[in-house]
């Protein structure tokens, strides 16, 4: 790691601890799982749209199940390639569904402490490894969200 690399790293976990003082633990808590669950389906997405080359049929309505509204919105303004959803889509959610911690002054504790935690790496991991076998074309298509996210612990 480089020095800019580690001074950013503790100004994070200064920022992250300072605001997660301004947030009851348990609420915390409660939030990070449900934001570990919403990085698990904006990757899942990114991984079906770079399979499909575009958003189909079944994709688009898991996503009107899951955040009813985002595709009307995106759809207007990004195109649809797999990093432009995944990315309009973290910040929806990041708006749309975390906004109390964003106007309580806990957001960056709910990134940082969301990104620390074992079973999100694990989600991380399993996105490389599946885009890596789409890439190289071991897999073909992406299985449903369900099958997908219980596999993490396999990997």
């Amino acid at each position: 790691m480089t020095p800019a690399e580690s001074y950013l790293a503790r100004f994070a976990k200064r920022v992250a601890e300072e605001q997660a003082r301004q947030v009851d633990p348990a609420t915390l808590s409660a939030a990070i799982e449900v934001n570990i669950e919403a990085q698990s389906f904006c990757y899942w997405v990114r991984l079906s749209v770079f399979a499909n080359r575009r958003i189909t049929p079944v994709l688009r309505s898991c996503i009107d199940e899951k955040y009813p509204g985002f595709l009307e919105c995106a759809c207007s303004e990004v195109p649809m390639d797999d990093l432009a959803i995944w990315q309009a889509l973290q910040e929806w959610i990041s708006t749309h569904v975390f906004d109390k911690a964003a106007m309580e002054g806990w957001r960056d504790a709910l990134g940082y402490y969301t990104a620390a935690a074992p079973s999100y790496k694990k989600v991380s991991d399993l996105w490389h490894k599946t885009q890596d076998a789409l890439e190289s074309g071991r897999l073909r298509s992406v299985p449903p969200y369900e099958l997908w996210r219980d596999s993490v612990e396999d990997h």
